[in-house]
């Protein structure tokens, strides 16, 4: 019998999060700078949403799918179902 593989990706959850601690604890950080220059609507609204200040809509939630888009390319990643951003710096 063959093993289905299965495709892990990031929940929403976690890529709210994962933008959030990007935008809050590196956003001083040159090699983020063009990064967060680019993103500057999809991060404010993962902060937002992260906090629970606001309730996520398609439109938010296909925002902040493209920013995290965007960061695992910057790093050349393929979306591995990350829990933290920490996950991603140590590719």
């Amino acid at each position: 019998m063959r093993q289905r593989s299965t495709k892990l990706s990031t929940d929403f959850g976690h890529k709210a999060e994962i933008l959030f601690d990007l935008w809050v604890n590196h956003g001083d950080n040159e090699e983020f700078e063009e990064f967060i220059d680019n993103n500057d609507l999809g991060l404010p609204m993962a902060y937002f949403i992260h906090k629970g200040y606001v309730q996520s809509t398609s439109m938010a939630e296909n925002l902040i799918n493209e920013t995290f888009s965007s960061l695992l390319e910057m790093f050349d990643a393929e979306d591995e179902g990350f829990k933290g951003l920490q996950q991603i710096l140590d590719l």
